[in-house]
């Protein structure tokens, strides 16, 4: 049953993918009623026992222009996991690019996190992000405010995973692992596993997983 449940997903994934090849930033009408179809094929391997909520996070506007997947894999992606959550029940989905979403206050309402294609320092706030009430309580500067986000980011990869089993709770699309130079591709399985070393290595390069 899982591994009907995890290729369904991709199948839904897939689709989105393939039909993104040559498509505009928004998902075309008949693309979004395959994807549909497609997730449709996507069931729990049990009843939740409880809501699951997931974060579908894309990368956010200030970084969105130097996208190279801004008009195809994160439109797509994001209608094609929107599209599983709401099929099978198993999840509602979230869909943002607010980088406030990680602040401690706000990530605890997630049960996993989907990074959707996210690249780029998407982790640093900008000044218009400083402008946000969300951000300013929780620092002067976007430096301190930052080491926040990255703190609440990791705490909630080892609260999640003392919850559930084996540290789920994050998962990307390809180009989430592409353009993090020391996140081993291994780290991060279709279950959404991601090991708090790997991410505290990321953290402390260039990565622009965490940095």
């Amino acid at each position: 049953m899982r591994i009907r449940l995890v290729c369904a997903t991709v199948l839904a994934y897939a689709l989105a993918c393939l039909f993104s090849a040559t498509a505009p930033a928004q998902v075309h009408p008949h693309h979004a009623q395959q994807i549909r179809k497609a997730a449709k094929e996507v069931k729990p391997r049990v009843a939740p026992k409880k809501p699951r909520t997931v974060l579908i996070w894309n990368t956010p506007p200030s970084l969105m222009d130097k996208d190279p997947h801004k008009g195809y894999c994160i439109p797509y992606g994001e209608e094609g996991m929107r599209a599983v959550g709401e099929a099978s029940g198993a999840f509602k989905p979230v869909v943002s690019d607010d980088i406030a979403m990680y602040t401690p206050e706000n990530i605890k309402q997630f049960d996993a996190i989907v990074l959707n294609n996210a690249s780029g320092a998407w982790i640093t706030p900008t000044a218009a992000d400083m402008a946000k009430a969300a951000l300013k309580r929780h620092g002067a500067d976007a430096k301190e405010v930052e080491k926040v986000l990255r703190k609440s980011f990791l705490d909630f990869l080892d609260q999640v995973g003392r919850q559930y089993l084996h540290g789920l709770g994050l998962t990307g699309s390809h180009h989430t692992v592409r353009r993090s130079a020391r996140v081993d591709p291994s780290k991060m399985r279709s279950a959404g596993r991601v090991s708090r070393s790997a991410l505290r290595n990321a953290g402390r390069s260039s990565s622009p997983m965490l940095s």
